[in-house]
């Protein structure tokens, strides 16, 4: 076999694999993707080489990530197209500034920004001073600490304080195995699930599925000594992004689910700001 007939045979195995992870015949895909299945059984077996513009009608049909349309582009023998720029660089300047304004106009709530994997890119003044009155942040690694997830999950993290984990911790774990899925074959996602796997073992081990709850959002519900949050989670996405950073932006916001868990939070962060130095700001 030829280097050329190799990396469209390459090209032709990632559609098929989207095309199973999705779920889709190859009948489905060409309904879709409007093009013939004769088409599509020569591209995935390799016999046809899809052009760009093909990639691009299957990858919308599919909805595969940037991240993993640039996989199938350079496996079919073109350059890459989608760009994935760090938040700090200088060419997305004006969409940090854009989300950082996100996340300070909901203060007094906590919010922060995550990547695919958890890992906390942007975080307002709120969340950490929320957080600290659960975890000490010098009491876990930061590799735990900077991880959403990892934080949630660790022995020793926020879970001792969930007063509802073992409804949340399923929930979640579930939801992070519906992302791998979206995120198919992602190696750095699936190296989260294995150590979330040691952290909670009861849970990542159960195969049942959670019954359907009643309530319209996700509940959490934090007790420690005096304080007892309870909060809702609301999560923003970039839409429209094409970049590879972008599209895996989310911004988490937490809610206080009634007036009790409002005046906790206003309390919290006046006590912390008056045992802090003046100036002293934990926002990233």
């Amino acid at each position: 076999m030829t280097i050329h007939q190799n990396a469209r045979s390459i090209a032709g195995q990632l559609v098929k694999q989207w095309r199973n992870t999705r779920r889709l015949s190859q009948l489905d895909l060409a309904l879709v993707a409007n093009v013939s299945a004769r088409h599509i059984s020569f591209i995935e077996t390799g016999r046809s080489v899809p052009s760009r513009d093909m990639i691009y009608c299957l990858s919308e049909a599919l909805d595969v990530p940037l991240r993993d349309r640039n996989a199938i582009l350079t496996a079919a023998g073109y350059a890459a197209i989608y760009t994935e720029l760090d938040l700090d660089s200088d060419d997305l300047r004006s969409v940090r500034c854009a989300v950082k304004f996100i996340l300070r106009k909901h203060e007094p709530n906590g919010a922060f920004a995550v990547d695919r994997c958890w890992n906390i890119l942007l975080t307002n003044d709120v969340m950490p001073i929320i957080t600290s009155y659960f975890v000490e942040p010098d009491s876990l690694p930061d590799s735990v600490m900077g991880n959403m997830v990892k934080l949630l999950y660790h022995p020793q993290g926020l879970r001792k304080y969930i007063d509802n984990w073992p409804e949340i911790g399923p929930m979640l774990y579930r939801r992070i195995l519906r992302e791998q899925t979206h995120y198919a074959h992602d190696d750095k996602l699936s190296s989260l699930i294995d150590t979330l796997k040691t952290y909670a073992p009861e849970i990542t081990s159960q195969d049942d599925a959670l019954p359907l709850s009643s309530c319209p959002t996700t509940k959490i519900t934090l007790k420690k000594n005096q304080w007892h949050l309870d909060l809702f989670s609301v999560i923003s996405t970039l839409g429209t992004a094409q970049d590879i950073t972008l599209q895996e932006l989310r911004i988490e916001t937490f809610f206080p689910g009634n007036k009790r868990s409002s005046d906790q939070i206003l309390a919290m962060i006046a006590e912390w700001k008056k045992n802090q130095p003046p100036g002293r700001t934990l926002c990233a």
